[in-house]
């Protein structure tokens, strides 16, 4: 006979997936608007391209979306940087965005730029900053995010959890 006696444990069920969900709602949110609060408030100076291509990203796909590849000098006082640039070329949301009919400036030497650079290492640049009215929105999927994960701790899990 043994001494102490077997305690049954129940499996993890659906009603312990959606749990981990609603924290992962309520934590990744927290966690993207914390670092991006954080940020250092970079400085802004004018700039230029000094070379550009335009990739072409459209193979099998029915969406095509040219890739940019460019390379980029500002100046920071009296001393001029380089920096470059791959990725997608936004359409809005950035000092330095154009519609898809103007793209091709992008590919011109000289074509005139905004550039964040970091205040403390002006070497560290972007082109393409998060805007402080996403800041907005992080917090609001912040709060979201913590009343649907709460929601669910507080009401749905135990009540779900009995039956």
């Amino acid at each position: 006979m043994p001494l102490r006696r077997k305690r049954h444990r129940r499996k993890p069920g659906f009603a312990e997936v959606l749990f981990v969900l609603a924290l992962v709602i309520a934590v990744l949110p927290v966690s993207y608007w914390w670092a991006h609060l954080n940020q250092p408030n970079w400085n802004r100076a004018p700039g230029s391209i000094v070379s550009g291509v335009i990739l072409n990203t459209h193979y099998n796909a029915e969406r095509y979306d040219p890739k940019v590849s460019a390379q980029y000098q500002y100046l920071v006082g009296t001393v001029t940087y380089q920096g470059s640039y791959e990725g997608f070329w936004p359409e809005v949301g950035s000092p330095n965005a154009l519609p898809p009919d103007r793209l091709e400036e992008v590919s011109k030497p000289g074509h005139p730029l905004v550039v964040s650079y970091d205040p403390g290492n002006p070497r560290r640049s972007v082109l393409h900053p998060i805007l402080q009215e996403l800041q907005l929105t992080y917090f609001l999927l912040t709060v979201a995010g913590l009343l649907v994960g709460g929601g669910y701790c507080l009401v749905v899990y135990p009540a779900w959890r009995v039956h």
